[in-house]
């Protein structure tokens, strides 16, 4: 899906962990070097997405296995 709508950001909600803090401060710095901080690429926003949907499978799993989508 990413790929195919041109989704190059990812915004977690663990902004702790994301480095998040950082990225804004190097916007509020002006040190952006002609990339934006928050762009990550389509092929990392899948490789995310495909990472969280595979623990979200582990976690229900951890409940019921017989749950968990092929």
């Amino acid at each position: 899906m990413a790929k195919s709508s041109n989704i190059d950001i990812f915004l977690s909600n663990h902004s702790g962990l994301d480095g998040t803090e950082h990225k804004i401060a190097k916007l509020k710095s002006g040190a952006v070097d002609g990339v934006h901080p928050f762009v990550i690429g389509t092929e990392a926003v899948e490789r995310t997405m495909t990472i969280l949907g595979e623990c979200g499978k582990a976690v229900l799993a951890s409940f019921d296995a017989k749950a968990v989508p092929k």
